[in-house]
């Protein structure tokens, strides 16, 4: 198991915050439109209400999508473009996806490792790769090998609509 590169883990978490960035971006505008529509008139506390709803709410779905994306694949969709995924670094399941309570565990630590000023994602570079989340969690981010991602959901020689002699 090669250990994924630190500028690999930075790319995928890019990718994945401006996925939820855009879905945060995508609620407060629906939220907003809905309530000029209903009601007409925009004041500051009816503002600062549908920002902290929308906040509470972008904070569930990022528990979501990184506890459960990881849970069975490793992956997030960042993960998965930059061929890395989230695994265990000890015990039984080494080298296996996390699972529930990993993931969760991992997610959560999340927040430590944001604060002081990311000091928790830079100790990566004097931990051999992992950071706070990953020693809390019991975790390690690998690179996936070509093989695991090449391909998709259809054996070469099966794809829909082509003639058996088309696949050769």
């Amino acid at each position: 198991m090669n250990k994924a590169p630190l500028s690999s883990r930075c790319i995928a978490f890019i990718i994945d915050l401006a996925l939820l960035f855009s879905t945060w971006v995508s609620v407060c505008l629906a939220a907003l439109a809905g309530y000029r529509l209903g009601s007409g008139r925009l004041t500051f506390i009816n503002l600062s209400c549908i920002l902290l709803l929308s906040s509470l709410f972008i904070c569930l779905i990022f528990l979501f999508y990184f506890t459960f994306l990881t849970t069975r694949e490793g992956m997030t969709f960042g993960k998965a473009i930059m061929n890395i995924k989230v695994v265990c670094a000890e015990g039984r399941q080494k080298g296996k996806a996390p699972g529930f309570v990993r993931s969760l565990v991992r997610t959560v630590a999340y927040g430590l490792s944001a604060l002081p000023c990311f000091i928790g994602f830079i100790m990566a570079l004097f931990f051999y790769g992992r950071t706070l989340h990953d020693l809390i969690a019991g975790t390690e981010v690998i690179r996936v090998e070509k093989t695991e991602t090449e391909g998709g959901p259809f054996p070469e020689d099966e794809i829909p609509g082509q003639k058996p002699e088309e696949a050769l």
